[in-house]
């Protein structure tokens, strides 16, 4: 039992949510927050706000001073006619977007993760989705090494993702298996 989740959440026949998220620890504890955090963003979403202020609203539901945990939380806002994507992330990784040009991590602006005070706001991103492009997202461990720099696991997920033709089901099963480490 752990802390980690996604969400995708439709608006409307053009638009969606999606939530990818990570609370810090392990056990019924951090599944609990993690629960709470989850049925809080679908209650912001269904009241129709974006996603720089759905982190904002989370962050008066953590402390981690009181509640133990905080989160890394990377929400965005999809729209399916005009291939937009808005996007917050409080402290969580940048997604990766791979199209035939080449696969680049997301330039997104991190705010403090949920329940860390802070008086910075979350800042939304903007940006246009090409066609035929795959966003690849995901929490801690996207790649990482023991004893080895984060930098170097994130090349090898851009290499690797970028390496697969065939859609994003064969992409999927590149990347899990080029970043399972061998022996």
């Amino acid at each position: 039992i752990g802390g980690d989740w996604y969400d995708v959440i439709s608006c409307d026949d053009e638009h969606f949510m999606f939530v990818i998220g990570d609370v810090s620890g392990r056990g019924l504890r951090a599944a609990t927050v993690m629960a709470s955090l989850h049925y809080a963003i679908r209650a912001y979403a269904a009241e129709g706000d974006q996603p720089s202020a759905i982190l904002t609203k989370l962050g008066a539901l953590l402390d981690v001073d009181s509640h133990g945990h905080f989160a890394t939380v990377l929400c965005g806002y999809v729209d399916l006619v005009r291939r937009k994507v808005t996007m917050a992330s409080a402290g969580h990784f940048a997604p990766l977007m791979v199209d035939r040009d080449g696969g680049s991590y997301v330039d997104i602006e991190a705010g403090p993760p949920i329940g860390v005070k802070s008086s910075a706001p979350y800042r939304s991103t903007t940006f246009s989705v090409p066609v035929q492009a795959t966003r690849l997202a995901g929490t801690e461990g996207r790649g990482e090494r023991r004893g080895e720099h984060l930098d170097i696991g994130l090349e090898r997920l851009r290499q690797s993702a970028m390496s697969q033709d065939g859609g994003p089901g064969s992409m999927l099963t590149r990347v899990i298996t080029d970043l399972i480490p061998k022996g």
